[in-house]
């Protein structure tokens, strides 16, 4: 990754990091986690296409088992 990228990458995790923090509770973290995924999932299938998110997916909850 470039150093560019990786600066970009770090200012955007700050946002997740200061939205986690905005948590008062565990539910609050859950909703919070459930609004990323489906964000997460609109914003791969904007990019790569549903096909490729949903072989992402699969990939990543295969290597997890």
């Amino acid at each position: 990754m470039s150093e560019q990228r990786q600066q970009r990458h770090d200012e955007l995790l700050i946002l997740i990091d200061q939205a986690i923090m905005q948590c008062d509770d565990h539910r609050d973290m859950l909703i919070l986690a459930c609004g990323m995924i489906s964000r997460t999932r609109e914003m791969l299938d904007r990019v790569l296409g549903p096909n490729i998110r949903r072989s992402l997916f699969t990939e990543i909850t295969n290597e997890n088992n």
